[in-house]
């Protein structure tokens, strides 16, 4: 038997904490990444005393991701053209 719950929705504002320094590095990355860029990795943490997300520091996107991209671009293409009407 499963009891019905009835749910209270809360908005949540999240703020985020970044360096400038950061942001310049994060949009480095997405630059060297385009056109295929898939996102990196973002380090941090949240302070749960002044309810922020700390940003400490990025990642570039893992050497996988670009491979599976590729990947599932080329299975796409053979998909569309399997597919064809």
């Amino acid at each position: 038997m499963f009891r019905k719950l009835s749910y209270v929705c809360q908005l949540i504002i999240l703020i985020s904490i970044i360096d400038e320094g950061l942001v310049k590095k994060i949009r480095a990355l997405r630059t060297q990444g385009l056109p295929n860029e898939t996102g990196g990795i973002l380090l941090g943490y949240y302070d749960f005393n002044v309810k922020a997300i700390v940003i400490v520091d990025v990642l570039p996107e893992p050497a996988i991701a670009f491979q599976l991209q590729l990947l599932l671009n080329e299975v796409s293409m053979v998909l569309k053209s399997e597919c064809k009407p």
